[in-house]
């Protein structure tokens, strides 16, 4: 019998209690409510007992611990010992998770796959390159020495995160990742000598102190070279200056530097160092030497009355004290230079300071950019 909702409705009746309640409707006979209310409850009798099965059923899985290693069986499988995934790893790992591939993608070349990890991931992941060759990461790993490695600083003490690709990893400033990629090898015995020997190779040989130009505010000079020097200059009045409060201060994101305490010999017997023979009573010697630093111009103004405007000042250039003033920075450059020459033999520091910061910096063009794909732009 094909009911319709107005039938029901007048079977039930409307759902506002304070309305009076509604005949039935003559589209249902009285003699067939019964069989209505039957086929009803027992519906939701059905409905009902479908919810418990699956309130219980999730009840149960709740209870179960998770397994993180679902798709990292799958894997295993085609490995006939499964301890032979590890040989050669660190033993304090944690636990591996894997990539579930959620596409279509797949290749048979595990060369071909690093490709398509760079072009679809932006990124070389061995997890990925594992899905869609269907091949274990061990084996992966492997067959792409030498065209990856992993980063010791990125890699989390997991074998299977933080490779790049050889271009990227043996770019850059090298002899910084050198020491790091040593000290990681020392800690993890050994695990980290392919990097170890692959930077050694890449390194640009280091570049003698005579052959480098060092200037006052150069990027490699040390601040505690400027500190002797400006105890060499002006007279040591605090021993071990670079360990105090007026150490002169690098910041190499901005390259600002910053001398504190720039009057700090007016008060002194090295005053007329400061004031006569390095600088001036305008502008004393460190305040030069600052300028000299952030390569900024020597200039001193006097304020003087303004003659466009009653009560206002303005500031106009001193020129005979400018002059003064830039003859005493060429004395402080020649000294400088002086200091350079005579302890070129111990480097003075420049050296190490320019081969750690700048001589062994290695830029590589990416060589798989025929191999990404470019999307319009929408």
């Amino acid at each position: 019998m094909k009911l319709s909702i107005k039938d029901i409705v007048g079977i039930f009746g409307k759902k506002d209690s304070h309305k009076k309640k509604e005949e039935p409707t003559e589209s249902v006979p009285n003699e067939d409510n019964d069989e209505l209310l039957s086929l009803i409850n027992s519906k939701r009798n059905e409905i009902k007992a479908a919810s418990d099965i699956k309130e219980d059923k999730e009840e149960e899985e709740a209870t179960e611990p998770l397994d993180t290693f679902s798709s990292y069986d799958e894997l295993k499988e085609e490995v006939e010992d499964e301890s032979d995934f590890i040989t050669d790893l660190p033993t304090d790992f944690e636990e591996l998770t894997s990539f579930s591939a959620d596409t279509d993608v797949h290749t048979e070349s595990i060369d071909e796959g690093l490709i398509l990890s760079l072009s679809n991931l932006g990124k070389v992941d061995i997890e990925y390159i594992s899905a869609i060759t269907s091949t274990d990461p061990k084996t992966v790993i492997s067959n792409l020495a030498g065209s990856i490695y992993q980063n010791p600083e990125k890699w989390d003490k997991n074998p299977l995160k933080g490779w790049e690709t050889a271009d990227e990893y043996l770019s850059g400033n090298l002899l910084h990742k050198l020491r790091t990629a040593r000290r990681a090898n020392e800690e993890f015995n050994g695990y980290f000598s392919d990097n170890v020997e692959a930077l050694k190779k890449e390194l640009p040989p280091s570049i003698e102190a005579e052959s480098i130009y060092v200037a006052l505010g150069s990027p490699w000079l040390p601040t505690d070279i400027v500190d002797e020097f400006i105890s060499y200059l002006l007279g040591d009045i605090i021993p071990n200056v670079s360990q105090t409060a007026n150490a002169v201060k690098h910041d190499s994101e901005t390259g600002i530097w910053e001398i504190p305490n720039k009057s700090r010999y007016s008060y002194t017997k090295y005053v007329g160092r400061s004031i006569r023979t390095y600088g001036t009573i305008r502008m004393e010697a460190l305040h030069i030497l600052e300028k000299t630093l952030n390569q900024k111009t020597i200039a001193v103004y006097d304020d003087v009355p303004s003659p466009h405007a009653r009560g206002k000042w303005v500031r106009r250039l001193n020129q005979d004290e400018t002059v003064l003033a830039i003859e005493k920075q060429e004395l402080i450059i020649k000294e400088f230079q002086i200091l350079l020459l005579i302890t070129v033999g111990a480097d003075f520091g420049c050296g190490f300071g320019f081969n750690g910061s700048f001589g062994s910096l290695e830029v590589k063009a990416l060589n798989h950019l025929e191999h990404f794909k470019l999307c319009e732009h929408a």
